[in-house]
């Protein structure tokens, strides 16, 4: 007798199918202060391979990985893309429009000091308000107003009264973005002695 065997057709691999990027990035209204997280763990695979996952930033460094995290420097809508690979070829991306905001400015802190404390008619007295501060960091510029004179610009600046007698002087610091502080103090000058 013969025996015949009959091998069964062997059928090829099923085709690799292509993942799903998927991302989300928290806070979704960030400010210019804000670290950015980008999670990327809702992204999928139809055949259950493992993905990598790389992300592209506008206007900042590329990043590798499930998760990446990115300060805006500066203010605006930038896009941010996630391109996943199931490494058979399968590749697919998503793209978002991050809108960045810049905190609400801040005014500055105006404060000054006078040397000597106590200044003499006729000698000179420095003014020097390097103690202003502005909560923002932003550059600053200083405008002095003695008596009724006209403005003196500066962070420190000399002044001689002629006379004895209380001077009002007043301050005013303006920060980056137009946001002001006035600081106000009355000078007493004392007479030369004798």
């Amino acid at each position: 007798s013969v025996v015949v065997t009959v091998n069964p057709a062997t059928e090829p691999p099923p085709a690799n199918r292509a993942p799903t990027a998927a991302f989300h990035f928290a806070p979704t209204s960030p400010l210019t202060t804000d670290a950015v997280m980008f999670d990327a763990g809702s992204s999928t695979d139809p055949d259950g391979d493992t993905l990598t996952y790389a992300w592209t930033f506008e206007t900042l460094d590329p990043a590798t990985g499930i998760v990446a995290t990115r300060t805006f420097p500066v203010a605006g809508t930038f896009s941010v893309t996630l391109a996943v690979d199931d490494g058979r070829g399968g590749v697919d991306t998503e793209t978002k429009a991050v809108t960045v905001t810049a905190p609400a400015n801040q005014p500055p802190t105006a404060t000054f000091t006078i040397t000597p404390a106590s200044p003499v008619a006729g000698e000179p007295a420095s003014f020097d308000a390097l103690g202003s501060v502005d909560p923002d960091g932003d550059a600053l510029t200083f405008s002095w107003t003695f008596e009724n004179e006209a403005p003196v610009s500066g962070a420190q600046v000399s002044r001689v009264f002629a006379q004895p007698g209380t001077y009002p002087v007043r301050l005013t610091v303006t920060d980056a973005r137009g946001a002001s502080t006035e600081f106000a103090q009355h000078v007493i000058v004392g007479a030369q002695p004798n």
